[in-house]
């Protein structure tokens, strides 16, 4: 067990490049050298956590520790994973609320540059997901789901970036999207007939028009009322599927024994700890706990459910998330699930408590909701895998899900451009210089990246340097 964590403990420090970057890390490191568990054992974690919301390299260090020491083993090892990168980022936000006012305009400028290598970090995942669209038979189907997303999402956005002077007309969040994605997966199963098709769109316009910003249907129990409807046909068309794919097999006794309690319990003591401080922390920790429950498509994709769970829901500004936060975690080692719940618990506990108490205590709450969200789902579906693997309801999803995060993610670049043009016009550059520098700088990044093949850490640090000299020259 010692071994264990002080192996995840050291991956964790030098785990750059996101959770993909780190299977060929962990693989060598615990399957090849210290041989804690069989190369079959392992690639099956991949599957299951690669299918699964969370952080992959939790969810993958949760699942080495589980073979090794059982539950205990699993938390632990998936704590000591994501340790090291969460403490960088609570000493790193602790430092800037120490910075006189030159120092966090340095922060600004170098942020400039990890906003662009976000963006194209993004701007590569949506147009791979394009490509693998176009290899298959549903290229137009998936094009469709991605741009609906991304209208729906970022109407605000595109007026705010075009100039234009327009009253979203939906402007949904990120959680609406997925609630509609559910539901129709959940109640269909992928059988869209004639009924279903009448069903889906009707329920769903209902729901559109209940949650539009411009209030077409004001009603909140008309809203409830629908919101009702999708939660009863969802559960029908999935207790149903289940039915008729699973049940006739007997399910595993241990997925409803002391796992199940052990994740409870810890899910409590946050709640108790996050309540002693302030009740709005129990609120936090429920937000920790969806927000990694529905991060699907990797870490990168997390920012945009984060967008939507703790910007949108009033949590903190978009300021402090894509000017602070997301920069930070960037450039540090780590799941950047954890490191995000982590950077958010801080501002919270910094922001509206204002002690060192409240700062750390929400911090480690954002910490453990990360952890627990990750590994509580790796659970169940390990244990469920050959019997969930066939299920309709997973395989609608395993189609849709990568569309609907690339709609996501362009939304997400958006309102990082957004972010970065205020950022030139508080340094007085015109609009045409702003595009100019984005362009450049986004330019130069792909080369480095892709055509030279340059690692992460020293692309983003080539950036960073890059966007701080032009405008410490201006």
């Amino acid at each position: 067990m010692k071994e264990l964590l002080l192996l995840m403990f050291r991956i964790g420090i030098i785990g750059f490049g996101g959770g993909s970057a780190l299977i060929p890390v962990i693989e060598k490191e615990v399957v090849k050298e210290k041989k804690l568990i069989t190369s079959n054992e392992y690639n099956k974690y991949i599957v299951v956590a690669s299918i699964t919301p969370g952080a992959l390299p939790v969810e993958l260090a949760g699942g080495i520790g589980w073979k090794v020491a059982g539950i205990r083993g699993m938390i632990l090892s998936a704590i000591a994973m994501a340790f090291p990168g969460a403490i960088f980022t609570y000493l790193f936000l602790l430092l800037i609320s120490f910075a006189d006012k030159s120092i966090l305009q340095q922060i600004s400028f170098m942020s400039f540059g990890v906003n662009i290598f976000i963006i194209i970090i993004l701007t590569e995942y949506v147009w791979r997901i394009i490509r693998q669209a176009i290899t298959s038979k549903r290229f137009l189907k998936q094009i469709f789901i991605m741009l609906l997303v991304f209208f729906f999402t970022s109407e605000k956005n595109l007026s705010i970036l075009l100039g234009i002077n327009y009253t979203p007309t939906f402007n949904i969040s990120t959680l609406n999207i997925f609630a509609m994605a559910f539901f129709i997966a959940a109640f269909t199963q992928g059988v869209f007939n004639k009924k279903n098709w009448i069903i889906i769109i009707s329920v769903c316009s209902l729901y559109l028009l209940c949650i539009s910003k411009i209030g077409l249907i004001q009603n909140v129990y008309i809203k409830y009322m629908v919101e009702s409807i999708m939660v009863f046909l969802g559960i029908w068309g999935f207790m149903h599927s289940i039915t008729a794919n699973i049940i006739k097999r007997k399910l595993p006794t241990k997925l409803w024994q002391g796992e199940c309690t052990f994740f409870l319990i810890i899910l409590v003591l946050s709640i108790i700890a996050a309540s002693y401080i302030s009740f709005a922390g129990i609120e936090f920790v429920f937000h920790g706990i969806l927000s990694s429950l529905m991060s699907f498509g990797g870490g990168d994709a997390y920012l945009a459910v984060a967008d939507a769970m703790f910007v949108q829901a009033g949590f903190l500004p978009g300021d402090i998330f894509y000017g602070q936060i997301i920069p930070i975690i960037n450039v540090l080692p780590g799941s950047i699930l954890c490191k995000t719940l982590t950077g958010i618990g801080y501002y919270i506990g910094h922001t509206f408590i204002g002690t060192y108490l409240a700062e750390i205590t929400f911090s480690v709450i954002g910490l453990i909701t990360g952890v627990i969200g990750s590994c509580s789902v790796f659970y169940f579906i390990l244990v469920l895998y050959e019997r969930l693997e066939a299920l309709p309801f997973l395989q609608v999803m395993r189609r849709w899900i990568q569309p609907i995060i690339a709609g996501m993610l362009l939304m997400v670049a958006v309102s990082l451009i957004i972010h970065n043009i205020k950022i030139g016009q508080q340094s007085y550059f015109t609009s045409l210089e702003i595009w100019g520098i984005i362009a450049v700088i986004y330019l130069g990044g792909i080369f480095f990246l892709y055509k030279i093949n340059i690692n992460r850490f020293i692309s983003v640090v080539f950036l960073i340097l890059v966007s701080s000299f032009i405008f410490n020259m201006k």
